[in-house]
Order: C-alpha cells, then sequence, then structure tokens
C-alpha cells in the first residue's frame, strides 16, 4: 500500500513539472510568433489570432502593452508592447 501511494505521489509530481514546462515551451513559442509579426510590420490582431491558435488569453491595457498567458496559475507570460496601438516589441517574462 505504502509503495502505491509512492508511486502516485511521484507520478504527479512528474506530470505536474511536465505540464509547467509545456505551458512554459508555448509561452516562449508565442513570443517568437509574436517577433516574427512585428518583424513584418504585423498587427496587434495578427498576434491575437496566433495567439488563440494556441489558446492563450490576453489581458493588458491594450494601450501600451499586452499580455499573454496560457494558465493563469502557471508562470511566463508574453508581453508585448504597443506604440499607438501597434506592436513594437514582444518579450518573454517568467512571472516566478
Amino acid at each position: 500500500m505504502r509503495k502505491g501511494l509512492m508511486l502516485v505521489f511521484v507520478l504527479s509530481i512528474l506530470l505536474t513539472f511536465g505540464i509547467h514546462a509545456y505551458a512554459q515551451f508555448q509561452t516562449k513559442d508565442i513570443c517568437v510568433r509574436a517577433t516574427m509579426i512585428i518583424e513584418k510590420n504585423g498587427s496587434l490582431a495578427e498576434i491575437e489570432k496566433e495567439a488563440k491558435k494556441l489558446q492563450f488569453t490576453k489581458s493588458g491595457n491594450g494601450i501600451t502593452q499586452a499580455l499573454f498567458t496560457k494558465f493563469l496559475t502557471l508562470p511566463g507570460l508574453c508581453i508585448v508592447t504597443l506604440k499607438d496601438g501597434k506592436p513594437i516589441e514582444a518579450r518573454y517574462s517568467k512571472t516566478t
């Protein structure tokens, strides 16, 4: 019985770290995609479209920045800096 509980505990920890790492990878990926869109003089709407494909949610004030996050409970977000409504920079930020 103890070995079974220990196995469940270890597997749950590994699963948690796996989900965390996958979400972190996807957040970095959306920042790379956003940077590519910015380099092509793309719009925030194009970045939002890419983010929705990966099931990201957008927040932020929409005037100076837009934040893209995957899960509220996991660290990391992509910050898109705006100037006059146009994206000028995208960067990954680890929140913890």
